[in-house]
Formats: C-alpha cells, sequence, structure tokens
C-alpha cells in the first residue's frame, strides 16, 4: 500500500500535468524570433568565441546551454528539447506552488485553487508554451525557490540560488542582494563571522556569474533597455524610462493584472492575517523593491516580469486561505475572472501589433480599456470585501513561513 504522502505527490503530479496538457491543447505556438531566436541558436550551437553575439542574450545562457548539453548527448533536435522542457518548467512551478501553499497551512481545496490561479495567468504557462524559445518559464521556477529559502530564512540557500540564477535571468540578483543583506545583519547581531563569510562566498559567486560572461563572450549588438556603458549617459537613459508613459501605465497594468487573485479574495481577516506574517519582513519588501526596479530599467515583455513575484503572491494567498478558506463558488469566480482576464482560451496572434495587444495594457485602445477596467473593479472588489468578515486564523496569523526542512513530507 502507497504512503499517504507519495500517494499524494503522485496525484499533485498527474494534476499538473493533466492542467499543462489542457492549456497546451489550447494554446498555438510562434516560430522563434527576436529573443526567441537568440536562445535557440545557443541551444543548437553553444557558445562560441569564434563569433559575436547580441547582448544580454547570452548572458541568459543556463537554459539554452543546458538543452545543448542534451543535444549532444541525445541527438534530439533542440526545438523538442525546449519544447519538452518549457513543460517540465511549468509543471514544476505548480508542483512548488502546491508545496508552499501545504507548508503554510492552506488546505488542499485551497491550494490547488492558488495552483491553478499561477498556472492561468498569462506568463506562467500559456505564453510560455506559445513562445516556448524564452527562458523566463525557467527563471520564475529558480526565483520560486529562491524566495521561498529567504522567507523561510534559509538565506544560504537563497543566496547562492540567487548567485547562480543570474544565468537563467538577471532578475534572480534580488534574491541573492537581499540575502546578502541579511547574513551581513545576522553577522552584525549576532557577532560572528560566519554569515558574513557566507555572504562574501555568495557575493563572490554572484559577481563571478555576473562578470565572466560579459568579459568574456564577444557582443556585436546591444538591446538593453537601460544600458550605462553602451547606450549613452546613464542620466540620460533614466530621465528617457521615467518619462515614458505607456511603459510605465503598462508596469502598473501587468502588476494589477498579475495582482486580480489577492485583489478578488481579500477580506478583513484575509488582509489582516497576512499584514502579520513573515510575509511583512524587510527581506520580502526589500525583494519587491528590488523586483520592481528590475522591471522599471529591464526590458520590454513587461508582463513577464511580475510573474518573478510569484512565491510571494502564493504565500499571500496561502496566508489569506489559512485565514479563511477559499469556497468552492468563491474559487470558481475567481477562475473565471482569471481566465478571462488572461484568455486562456484564445489564439495568440502572431503579427506584431495584434500580439502587444493580446498581452499589453496600452497598445489597442478598446483592448486595453476593458483590461484596465478589470483590473480597478477587482481593486475595487477587494476593498470592498474588507468589511466581510471571514474564519479567523487566530495564533496562526503570526507563525513565519515555514521551510522545507520542518515541513516535511506533505500531508494529504
Amino acid at each position: 500500500m502507497a504512503r499517504p504522502w507519495l500517494r499524494t505527490s503522485i496525484i499533485a503530479v498527474v494534476m499538473s500535468v493533466a492542467f499543462v496538457c489542457v492549456l497546451d491543447a489550447l494554446t498555438n505556438e510562434r516560430n522563434p524570433e527576436w529573443d526567441g531566436l537568440h536562445y535557440l541558436e545557443i541551444a543548437r550551437n553553444g557558445i562560441r568565441f569564434d563569433r559575436q553575439y547580441a547582448s544580454p542574450f547570452p548572458y541568459r545562457s543556463a537554459a539554452p546551454m543546458i538543452a545543448h548539453g542534451i543535444r549532444a548527448m541525445t541527438g534530439w533536435s533542440a526545438e523538442i528539447i525546449l519544447r519538452v522542457m518549457v513543460r517540465a518548467a511549468i509543471v514544476a512551478m505548480l508542483l512548488m506552488t502546491l508545496a508552499l501553499c501545504r507548508s503554510i497551512g492552506a488546505s488542499w481545496r485551497s491550494s490547488a485553487f492558488i495552483a491553478a490561479f499561477i498556472g492561468l495567468h498569462y506568463a506562467h504557462a500559456k505564453f510560455a508554451l506559445y513562445f516556448w524559445s524564452l527562458v523566463d518559464v525557467y527563471g520564475y521556477a529558480v526565483m520560486f525557490a529562491a524566495t521561498w529559502a529567504l522567507m523561510s530564512r534559509r538565506y544560504r540557500i537563497a543566496l547562492f540560488l540567487g548567485a547562480a540564477g543570474v544565468l537563467f535571468k538577471e532578475f534572480l540578483v534580488a534574491p541573492a542582494f537581499i540575502a546578502a543583506c541579511a547574513l551581513v545583519w545576522q553577522a552584525y547581531r549576532e557577532r560572528t563571522w560566519r554569515p558574513m563569510a557566507w555572504a562574501a562566498a555568495g557575493i563572490f559567486l554572484l559577481v563571478c556569474c555576473v562578470a565572466l560572461p560579459r568579459l568574456a563572450i564577444p557582443i556585436g549588438e546591444h538591446y538593453e533597455v537601460f544600458d550605462p556603458l553602451w547606450g549613452g549617459g546613464w542620466r540620460q537613459q533614466v530621465s528617457e524610462i521615467l518619462a515614458n508613459t505607456a511603459r510605465n501605465a503598462n508596469i502598473v497594468y501587468s502588476l494589477l493584472g498579475y495582482g486580480l487573485p489577492a485583489m478578488l479574495l481579500a477580506t478583513r481577516a484575509r488582509t489582516r492575517s497576512v499584514v502579520k506574517s513573515e510575509i511583512a519582513a524587510w527581506p520580502c519588501a526589500g525583494l519587491v523593491v528590488v523586483v520592481l526596479l528590475l522591471m522599471l530599467f529591464g526590458g520590454t515583455n513587461l508582463c513577464l516580469y511580475p510573474p518573478y513575484l510569484a512565491a510571494l503572491l502564493v504565500a499571500c494567498l496561502a496566508v489569506m486561505a489559512r485565514g479563511g478558506d477559499i469556497g468552492w463558488v468563491e474559487g470558481v469566480i475567481v477562475l473565471a475572472v482569471i481566465a478571462g482576464f488572461n484568455r486562456v482560451w484564445q489564439t495568440i496572434p502572431t503579427d506584431y501589433s495584434n500580439y502587444l495587444a493580446f498581452y499589453g495594457g496600452y497598445n489597442n485602445l478598446p483592448t486595453a480599456t476593458w483590461r484596465w477596467v478589470v483590473c480597478v473593479c477587482a481593486l475595487l472588489a477587494g476593498t470592498l470585501r474588507q468589511g466581510c468578515r471571514t474564519a479567523d486564523a487566530g495564533s496562526a496569523m503570526h507563525s513565519p513561513i515555514p521551510s522545507p526542512r520542518t515541513t516535511g513530507r506533505w500531508r494529504p
């Protein structure tokens, strides 16, 4: 007879795979273009030092190089390997979402709803399946693990995951930086050298992972939005970014769209439980600030950036569910809103203008208007629900986010 934790784990894997298969059936694919074409080339041929690349794409070569290694061992095409890797990364993200929710104390029903909320967001699954040669989906998974370690006060794990994770995406510098600050503060508070030594080792690894590719890989073109070395004066670049109204409006829209589940589920007791939890501690707040700065000065796929805060959103939703379980009717309504907002059943356009209108908040006025209306209505709904009462979580509100080491196996 299978152990309960093993049976539950198998069910979770089967449900996650089935979820991805359904979304896969509803999603068309795009031939690699722009960023994706550069990553596909690395997956096919690896990093070569006798030719020039376009930055910053070879600096994010971890996933394409893994695909290249698998290709060298198996002889499979890079396209097939990347398609399989994308689906595996989405499944891993869903499983980590379930695990984090359960470790915090959410019921299985609430955990399943939260995993569905995350999976239905455009960037996590549908866009990754559509634009399968991009690397953000792998960055989400590593960022989730690093943020979980940070929330669990396992700063060394968060530091080294973030330091090595910058080879997947630059956003991983955020947990590495915050974890290093936490270790330095711990060393000062406890008057011991060990945390400082770990912080120094992690920072050294981070510097190596950031600097060595930039020093070793030949670069012929630069596509960074903010690049003080090659793009002119940094003051001029900062002023241009801050003055770009359409871009900044789309950042706000992307954040609101990603936070739809929290806004729709928010009640007074649930909001209070989040405020009193470890999610409100300074490491998590610092992580949000660093990620927002990276969003502001990052690239152009703005809708892909809020999911780097996925672990924090999942933790907030799980603490909310611990303070008041997500009922069937409530969960289905939120699922319907999220599915409609992200249009999971629709074919993503391949022409550039309609493609931008599909996921953006400003390119097409009619589309942008109704999507902004959904965001504002969800925000108002969450504000009005602050007067609603749900079951009080009592002392559970004050408990920290458990770490994987202390939670043990999953419990059904």
